[in-house]
């Protein structure tokens, strides 16, 4: 059975919480849960806004989940990696990977967007830190 998916641990880097939009059952057996976020935040003085659909692969235990961002006409691929209170989140495609961790009472979190390495030096790919709680 694919582990459902509670929508308090999906939150990405401060925007926004997962919200769970589909569950589809598959012969009675599996199940299989897709959670969305929309997002906003204001960045070096441009408002970015965006829709994440974030779901689940079972064989890799990672959640992969495409952004629909408003400065962009192409959707972004992301993959996150939850180990307890630590959380990644993998963009290849622009070469950057955050790390955060939520606080032990689960409400807020921090961490930082960085550069992957070879690509410190990118046009646009810079480091920064975020910082955030549950919206709602």
């Amino acid at each position: 059975m694919v582990p459902q998916l509670p929508p308090d641990v999906l939150v990405d880097d401060g925007l926004g919480i997962g919200v769970p939009v589909a569950q589809m059952q598959d012969d009675g057996l599996q199940r299989a849960r897709a959670a969305e976020q929309r997002t906003k935040i204001e960045f070096t003085g441009l408002v970015v806004e965006g829709l994440e659909i974030i779901g689940y692969d079972p064989e890799s235990g990672t959640f992969p989940s495409t952004v629909y961002p408003n400065m962009i006409g192409s959707p972004l691929p992301y993959r996150w990696k939850l180990d307890g209170d630590d959380v990644t989140i993998i963009a290849e495609a622009l070469h950057a990977t955050f790390h955060g961790r939520w606080s032990g009472d689960g409400q807020t979190f921090g961490g930082g967007w960085r550069p992957d390495p070879g690509h410190e030096n990118d046009p646009g790919n810079i480091a920064y830190d975020v910082s955030g709680g549950r919206a709602g």
